[in-house]
């Protein structure tokens, strides 16, 4: 089976026509925007008619690839490279992530008058649900709407306050969650509504895992195939000084360090929260800041037939997979629970999957 990719209108968000790109590199990932290019040659006439300046044109169009009949990836067209000798057409695209980076959280309300303050409270995954709830809410709402099905509410003893006169944009105060001890995962997975013309997003939100998967990587007869190891200790910190809000000596201030649980040399880093003015959401804030620096980061990545079983339109990131290898010098051998962070292909017969330990 074949990928599908389909132009998309981003004002009515249907309005389907099918593409023939020769390349479509794309990602999905969590957490963070992805993109890629897609290339088309206009040289041929079929192509060209359905692939011109305008009926792809930036923003107001997106590109959709579908696998199996559900998309895996929407990327907005935010470019066009055209070289008129080869007749070759390049756009970039971007994801939703590209469009969110460019919203506030708090509406505003007029010229010279600040907008108003926004309070959230519940669980670290609902303050995330309204913080996206909040950037697609401003006028006129045709222009600030994007079609999203949102999950349910959560309690929890979490709060946040956000000051419009601060103004503060949508997936910076989305990220600060994300990165929040005990935070969420997010993810925004492109699909088709129930007509199955027009496109819609899912937001994901949590430890995202909602299928396990496991592979031999590199047996005989085994579908994957490629595996890579990386091991980083750029971002490795000990101790953490946190800057609330306030000033001079009166500046909220948190220390958080790991030297407990760990044997590194110290490695000292300053952070600053201005906005925040609760000791207790600093201290939280200051934590999750220090968990995902304490350790080496290790990730690895290998390769799935992307029509094999499972497909790559069921396959998600945050899915737990389980993996493992024989007899190789730096791997480890035994079973391996990991998560994907990323899924990645160019429409050949393979996907990429990026995998991180589980914590």
């Amino acid at each position: 089976m074949t990928y599908k990719v389909w132009a998309v209108n981003a004002v009515t968000w249907s309005d389907k026509v099918l593409m023939e790109p020769t390349s479509m590199p794309w990602a999905e990932t969590m957490n963070d925007g992805q993109g890629g290019t897609a290339t088309f040659n206009l040289g041929d006439p079929s192509v060209a008619e359905v692939a011109g300046p305008f009926s792809l044109s930036p923003i107001d169009h997106l590109l959709v690839v579908e696998e199996a009949g559900k998309p895996t990836y929407a990327g907005f067209i935010t470019d066009h490279d055209y070289d008129m000798d080869t007749q070759t057409l390049t756009v970039q695209h971007n994801d939703l992530w590209w469009l969110l980076k460019r919203r506030l959280l708090t509406a505003m309300v007029a010229p010279k008058q600040a907008p108003v303050g926004l309070g959230l409270s519940g669980s670290l995954a609902n303050i995330a649900k309204y913080i996206v709830a909040e950037g697609l809410n401003d006028l006129p709402q045709s222009r600030y709407r994007v079609p999203m099905v949102f999950p349910q509410d959560q309690a929890g003893p979490h709060s946040r306050q956000y000051q419009g006169h601060n103004f503060p944009m949508m997936v910076d105060a989305l990220t600060d969650i994300i990165n929040t001890a005990g935070g969420p995962n997010v993810a925004f997975r492109p699909q088709w509504t129930n007509n199955g013309q027009d496109l819609e997003w899912l937001l994901r939100i949590g430890d995202l895992k909602t299928n396990t998967w496991q592979w031999n990587i590199g047996a005989d007869q085994s579908p994957a195939r490629k595996m890579r190891m990386r091991r980083s200790a750029e971002k490795l910190v000990t101790k953490i000084v946190a800057a609330g809000e306030g000033t001079g000596t009166d500046t909220l201030v948190q220390v958080v360090n790991n030297f407990p649980v760990t044997t590194y040399p110290a490695l000292d880093l300053v952070e600053s929260f201005k906005d925040e003015k609760s000791m207790a959401n600093l201290l939280s804030r200051t934590q999750g800041a220090l968990s995902a620096r304490t350790i080496p980061t290790w990730q690895g990545s290998f390769e799935v037939p992307h029509d094999g079983e499972p497909s790559a339109s069921q396959i998600l990131v945050g899915d737990e997979v389980i993996w493992s290898v024989v007899g190789d010098p730096y791997i480890n051998p035994g079973l391996h629970r990991w998560r994907i962070i990323e899924i990645s292909g160019d429409l050949g017969p393979y996907i990429t999957l990026n995998i991180q330990p589980l914590t």
